[in-house]
């Protein structure tokens, strides 16, 4: 395939379908296709395949939409990560440009569902950074971008990150003198009356609540009100009116 055609074919081709074929089948043929274009070290595969640019055109555009629209396929994911896994171990490709393409695909290698998987990607990030606490805090906190995890908890990863130096040597503190004391030790500490003490305020037995008792109590029957006539009591009052003639009139009320 000469050079302006497998552009083509790469760029105006295989391009589209991963972005906008529905089709599981097209996007495994897909990625076989590459898989094979990437592993295969012929000379004639070297001479007449993709070049380095464009497997990595490719694989981008996998990584972007694989896991985009097919996460729930764990064949097309176990497919596409295997390829990942492979370039990072690739003596040939594992310094090229295409391991920091790969980085957010690498990342999702880590929180893959399937465990065979996962081991392995957590064994290249293992190995590719000495088996020192320290170092590896550093590179946690400091050099990573956690950002292509997503929503996963990516602090479990750190965490496996961190348990794996101890491997070969139990875990302990580093000096007893910062242990906490237990409970019981620190009941042990108290004078005899204080430990005395605190037996008989452990075992007393709380009180029943007044609320407590009305609500174990009998239900009492509801009671309905009752209408009761009142007589009005009628008062008399005194009133008293000026007439216009000066004169003055009382009536009562």
């Amino acid at each position: 395939m000469g050079v302006e055609m497998r552009k083509a074919f790469i760029g105006g081709i295989l391009v589209g379908l991963i972005e906008k074929t529905p089709d599981i089948k097209v996007m495994k043929a897909i990625s076989k296709m590459v898989e094979e274009w990437v592993k295969n070290k012929t000379p004639i595969y070297i001479n007449q395949g993709p070049t380095l640019r464009e497997k990595s055109i490719l694989l981008v555009k996998l990584m972007q939409y694989v896991e985009k629209r097919f996460s729930d396929d764990s064949e097309l994911m176990a497919q596409f990560l295997e390829l990942v896994i492979h370039v990072y171990r690739d003596e040939t490709l594992k310094n090229t440009e295409l391991t920091a393409k790969l980085e957010p695909a690498f990342l999702a290698g880590l929180r893959c569902t399937q465990p065979p998987i996962r081991a392995k990607f957590f064994q290249v990030f293992h190995e590719s950074m000495q088996a020192r606490i320290n170092d590896r805090l550093l590179y946690i906190i400091c050099s990573q971008n956690w950002d292509h995890m997503g929503p996963h908890y990516w602090i479990k990863q750190c965490i496996q990150l961190l348990l794996v130096t101890a491997q070969n040597s139990p875990i302990q503190n580093s000096s007893n003198q910062i242990l906490l004391p237990g409970v019981t030790s620190v009941l042990n500490w108290a004078e005899a009356t204080e430990r005395a003490n605190f037996s008989v305020f452990a075992s007393i037995k709380e009180e029943a609540t007044d609320l407590d008792t009305a609500l174990e109590g009998p239900v009492e029957k509801e009671v309905k009100p009752q209408s009761v006539s009142v007589p009005l009591e009628v008062g008399v009052i005194m009133c008293e009116k000026d007439l216009p003639d000066g004169s003055r009139v009382s009536h009562y009320v």
